[in-house]
């Protein structure tokens, strides 16, 4: 398919001290193979040279400067500005592959019920623009499966919002972005994009993302880089919650299990929801869909399905979660006991064998007292309940 000047797509750019790195990411978009029709700087009241940098590039860009409240506010102060019938959102220390709008447009422009299309990024090192190592063994996203996009989705963000074009009209009926997320505003905004949405992956880098220690976060609340995960986990509890309220039972169910017994679609659902909730740090609430699915468990005399044992291993598996069952000896028993009405499963073992291969990489690591305190409590719950 050939395209055409006006098949129109809106780049913003939201961008916060980023001087250093921001040219590089508005060079490669002005020039891909098919250039946007307008480039949006969204600048969230930068204190360094980000506007001097901007403004070198003339009418090219628009350029739109408000006071520092966070990446999510920088996107929605433009929102209303866009004139493109599809959408982009770029990160300012990213560089784009040359022909990233021309073959995300392909299948939107081929099927107008396709809500975004998306692509991979791959983590790299750049300097003056050029990509001087390339680890393809960490692309996002590692694989994609359609019949599992929903169901991956729901447990990470397992791609990124960067890779994404979006439609226009999705774009404003899911907007505007939560303001309350200094983090993980990307993944909540794909979760409430993704619920009813028809998309299409394309095998095809977008951009490479590049990996610095720069602060991160707003001007209020700065994020050091060696501080990111622990704000994503933070701000995923708040993302968990809602894929509770908002995704279906359906979205949580394995699609191999589509048509099994409805009981054993109900207690597949809920260990998926005590794994998601794991994930999220949202542990209590895991506790309690485990018990749900331990009840459901009671009427049946059906073994455990090879996607059940994986979440309940990646429950007891969870770092957060046996961390709570060490520290709190009511949650231990509470979670062990709940755990007998599943068929075949130990999760005391399960939790211990993890202590033990810690305790192992600790040993090798040449980390005596850890080594010693992991393989102490490897032994404490080995054969708890």
């Amino acid at each position: 398919m050939t395209l055409e000047i006006h098949d129109r797509v809106t780049v913003i750019i939201p961008t916060f001290n980023r001087a250093a790195f921001i040219a590089e990411s508005i060079e490669s978009i002005l020039n891909q193979t098919h250039p946007p029709s307008q480039i949006i700087v969204s600048d969230d009241g930068s204190t360094d040279d980000t506007a001097l940098v901007v403004q070198r590039f003339g009418p090219r860009i628009t350029y739109l400067r408000k006071e520092n409240s966070g990446k999510s506010s920088a996107i929605n102060f433009v929102t209303s500005r866009i004139t493109g019938d599809f959408v982009w959102i770029m990160d300012d220390d990213d560089i784009a592959d040359r022909e990233a709008i021309e073959n995300l447009l392909q299948p939107l422009l081929t099927d107008s019920e396709i809500a975004y299309s998306f692509g991979f990024s791959t983590p790299s090192t750049i300097e003056n623009g050029i990509v001087t190592s390339e680890d393809r063994t960490r692309e996002l996203p590692d694989f994609f499966n359609e019949a599992l996009h929903l169901y991956r989705l729901t447990e990470s963000n397992y791609f990124s919002l960067n890779s994404c074009l979006i439609r226009r009209r999705n774009f404003i009926n899911t907007a505007p972005f939560d303001e309350s997320l200094i983090r993980s505003q990307d993944y909540d905004f794909l979760i409430r994009l993704s619920q009813n949405a028809r998309v299409k992956y394309i095998e095809k880098r977008i951009f490479w993302l590049r990996e610095h220690n720069g602060i991160r976060g707003s001007a209020s609340q700065p994020i050091p880089h060696e501080l990111r995960n622990q704000a994503w986990n933070l701000y995923d509890r708040s993302v968990g919650l809602k894929i509770f309220e908002l995704y279906p039972d359906k979205a949580f169910l394995h699609p191999q299990l589509s048509e099994t017994e409805a009981e054993i679609q109900s207690r597949s659902i809920s260990l998926r929801k005590a794994y998601i909730a794991t994930t999220k740090g949202l542990i209590d609430i895991a506790l309690q869909y485990l018990e749900s699915a331990a009840q459901i468990s009671k009427t049946l005399k059906f073994d455990l399905l090879s996607c059940e044992h994986e979440s309940v291993n990646s429950i007891f598996n969870d770092k957060e979660f046996i961390d709570r069952i060490l520290s709190d000896k009511p949650f231990m028993k509470r979670a062990f006991l709940t755990m007998r009405d599943m068929p075949l499963v130990r999760p005391s073992r399960i939790s211990a064998k993890r202590l033990y291969w810690n305790a192992l990489s600790s040993l090798q690591n040449r980390d005596l007292v850890r080594a010693s305190r992991l393989m102490l409590d490897a032994l404490r719950i080995y054969s708890k309940y």
